[in-house]
């Protein structure tokens, strides 16, 4: 039985006596972080997403722009998505696409698609994007960011 709303679970966990599907569907959560826009040639500028407070895996991730970023070979942007060990530690990368290869549409969702099961923070650690600027770089413009998780 798909689980569609909340009806749909009641019923689920009446005709099933099972938790276990109700418990799995409930450890997935979903963020949201906005992005002011940023300066053309601004030096590397890393972006907080989240802090992980348990065992987490990545889903999946997006950025939405409210205008078009132009593809640029020369003057670009590299939006780099990271996992820092919550010590001050080193950026460890999951995925990055830059500018040069990659046109940002306006309000198009554009996903970080190297994201993998394997792909895990343990709490305390945090999940940064790095936004790099090569040539005279790119504004990025006002964007919403979107992180998909699960609880493990």
């Amino acid at each position: 039985m798909a689980i569609k709303d909340s009806t749909d679970l009641i019923k689920h966990l009446a005709h099933t006596q099972s938790q276990d599907d109700i418990d799995y569907l409930l450890r997935e959560r979903v963020i949201y972080c906005h992005l002011p826009a940023d300066a053309a040639a601004a030096d590397a500028t890393n972006y907080i997403l989240l802090e992980a407070d348990e065992n987490i895996e990545l889903v999946s991730a997006k950025i939405t722009c409210a205008a078009a970023v132009a593809l640029d070979a020369s003057d670009y942007a590299t939006l780099d998505l990271n996992i820092e060990d919550g010590a001050a530690g080193g950026l460890t990368s999951i995925d990055s696409f830059t500018t040069a290869a990659t046109t940002l549409a306006a309000r198009v969702a554009k996903s970080w698609s190297g994201i993998a099961a394997t792909d895990t923070l343990d709490a305390g650690e945090i999940l940064v994007l790095e936004v790099t600027k090569t040539g005279s770089g790119v504004v990025i413009t006002d964007c919403m960011v979107e992180v998909k998780f699960r609880y493990l």
